[in-house]
Parts: structure tokens; sequence; C-alpha cells
């Protein structure tokens, strides 16, 4: 009997053991099941190019083709004369013009487009989720992205600037030698352009001035988006009353 018990308890222990092992086995897939689904899903293509465009893979270039996809730390440089246009996930259209670098960085619950140099305009069609973040970073400043359109790149003396075509953008402007931060957010037919140190105004190591731009003073690359999409002409025309 005692050995009859002591092979029930051996059992029962075994079971116990086996028991912990999938429920910990079990917790540990949905973590990362957790973990995988909160990261916004991306689906990056290449729906245009014109001119000389390079893709680049950790520091390697790649070579590259219309349509094909693109994943999370590849980096594109256009040439002079030279654009490219990139779709993710259907709802977020971006056009680089020439002699432009960015690179996409996808994380949990956020996606950047970093725009390293150059200009671009972006077209966001839907709202991005409450729970997400979507921003375009640039040397000095993360404009928070819901659902609009703009164009951002520099002025004729050098600054960065960022035009709202539509929607509301929400900026925070950092000094990346002080990292002195303001912020703003920016309406339909405004525009601002940030100023540092010595331009500043007042105090301030960084500032940001804010004004109504009109029809007339989009450049280039966003009037020829703009010309290709009637949806967007419609948003903008709502927003600003320009077209």
């Amino acid at each position: 009997m005692e050995f009859e018990e002591d092979i029930k308890k051996k059992k029962k222990k075994r079971i116990a053991i086996i028991a912990a092992v999938l429920a910990a086995l079990i917790a540990i897939a949905v973590f990362f099941i957790y973990e995988y689904n909160s990261i916004i899903a991306v689906s990056m293509r290449i729906t245009r190019m014109v001119g000389t465009v390079n893709l680049y893979e950790d520091g390697q270039e790649k070579s590259m083709r219309e349509k094909m996809r693109l994943k999370a730390g590849h980096s594109l440089k256009t040439a002079d004369e030279s654009l490219i246009m990139i779709t993710l996930d259907e709802t977020k259209l971006f056009t680089m013009e020439q002699s432009s670098r960015a690179k996409i960085v996808p994380a949990r619950k956020k996606l950047k487009f970093e725009l390293e140099e150059g200009s671009l305009f972006f077209n966001v069609t839907e709202k991005i989720p409450e729970d997400e973040e979507f921003n375009i970073s640039t040397t000095t400043m993360v404009c928070g992205i819901r659902g609009t359109s703009g164009y951002e790149g520099e002025d004729a003396g050098n600054h960065e600037t960022l035009m709202v075509t539509d929607g509301l953008v929400h900026v925070v402007a950092t000094n990346p030698r002080t990292k002195e931060q303001t912020e703003v957010d920016v309406a339909a037919g405004e525009m601002i352009t940030i100023y540092l140190d010595e331009e500043a105004l007042g105090n301030a190591t960084i500032s940001i001035v804010k004004q109504p731009f009109r029809e007339e003073d989009l450049p280039a690359l966003a009037l020829d988006a703009i010309a290709k999409s009637p949806e967007l002409q419609k948003r903008i025309c709502r927003s600003t009353g320009f077209f």
C-alpha cells in the first residue's frame, strides 16, 4: 500500500510540474503575441520612383524596384531630379523630393519617419488611433501626425519649415545643442519656421515662428501630390479654402 501511495504521489508531482511548465509556456507565448500585436502593423512599399534612388540596410546598399516592400531600418536617398513615393498601410503616403534622405523606424505602438535631409510631402488619410503614435521627425522637430497632410522642408535660409494643408499637427522643437524645447499646434493653412540660437527670438535658444501661408506658397512637390488626389483636394479645400 505504501508503495502504491508513493507511486500516486510521484505521479501527482509530475503532473503538477508538467502543468506548471505548460502554464509558463502559455504565459510566454501570450506575452510575445501581445508584444507582436502591440507593434503597429506596417506594410511599406514603393509606389513610384523617378530618377536615381538608393536603398540602404545596415549601411549596405540594396537593389530596389517599384512596388517592392520595405522593412524596418531601411534608409532611402534620392539624387538630384529624383523622387520616391512610399505607402505605409495604404493610409500613409509620402513623397520624398530630390536630394533627400530618410529612414522608417517602427517600434511598440509608435511609428517614426525620420527625415534626415531634404523635404517630403505627407498625406495620412485615416486618423491614427488614440493609443498609437505616428511621428515625422527632422533634425530639430518631431511632428505628431493624427490624420493630416503637409510639407516638411527648408526655406531659403536653411531653416526647417512645416506647412500643414489639412488637419492639425502637434510639433515639439528641440535645439540639438542645448536640448531646449518648445512646442506648438499647427492648423491647416498655417506654417512654422524653426530658428536656433542667435536667430531665435528673445533669450531662447530655439523658437517657432507661426504664420499663415497662401496656396501659391506651396512648393511644386506638394502641388504635384495634391493634384494627383481629388480626395485630398477636397479635404484641403474644406480646411483652407484653397483650390
